[in-house]
């Protein structure tokens, strides 16, 4: 299956990811690194508080896991395929950050000494340390939902449904003080790409029958 077929295939969440990105290029141009993040601080101590600190456990284990373990349930291939997804996002998130070595807000606010300004989230630390760039929640969540949306069947319902989980994950770093808008935006496009790569070569797969069985199919054998 080449790039364009699936492209094809899945216009609806394609093109909406470009306008995503759109808004996110325009956003960056316009406004000053950093304000991003302030802007957030009015809402503190509201319900979006609950909401994000929920929302940017979608790119964690306690998610994942489950996700990974219902694939089972549907074909070993798609199980396979995200847990490559999952290590290589995990391989490239490492070796990106440690390669660009940007300051995360809360160091990056301190040298302006403006951190009084970047109120935290309430039970939420600010992360520290040069390990900014590209946000690794972002890049799990688009490479883990877009190779979903990729896999579904349903590209104008589901398919929108997995970018918008996976825009709220990356709306939710800039919201909990974790990462710049530009953090998230690169992320996505790392992890969007990572989906494609790996949908293009377990799509090679799919006319192997033992690639397509499932957990329930093996216990029926027994």
């Amino acid at each position: 299956m080449v790039l364009g077929q699936i492209i094809r295939e899945n216009r609806w969440y394609f093109l909406s990811y470009f306008l995503f990105l759109t808004v996110g290029v325009f956003l960056i141009a316009r406004i000053p690194m950093g304000n991003e993040n302030l802007y957030f601080v009015a809402f503190r101590e509201s319900i979006w508080d609950d909401i994000f600190k929920s929302t940017t456990k979608l790119a964690e284990p306690i998610v994942i896991t489950p996700i990974v373990l219902a694939t089972l349930f549907i074909s070993f291939r798609k199980t396979v395929s995200l847990l490559v997804t999952i290590a290589i996002t995990m391989i490239t998130a490492s070796l990106a950050k440690a390669f660009f070595f940007h300051p995360r807000p809360v160091l990056y606010f301190h040298k302006l000494d403006r951190l009084a300004e970047l109120v935290p989230v309430d039970g939420v630390p600010l992360l520290t340390g040069h390990s900014s760039f590209p946000s690794g929640h972002t890049m799990a969540a688009f490479s883990i939902f877009t190779l979903l949306a990729l896999q579904s069947k349903h590209k104008r319902t589901i398919a929108l449904l997995f970018l918008l989980l996976a825009a709220a994950v990356g709306f939710s770093r800039i919201y909990l003080g974790q990462h710049f808008l530009k953090d998230a935006m690169v992320g996505s496009i790392f992890g969007v790409t990572i989906a494609l790569f790996t949908f293009i070569l377990f799509e090679r797969l799919a006319h192997r029958p033992s690639w397509n069985r499932n957990i329930l199919s093996l216990l029926k054998h027994k």
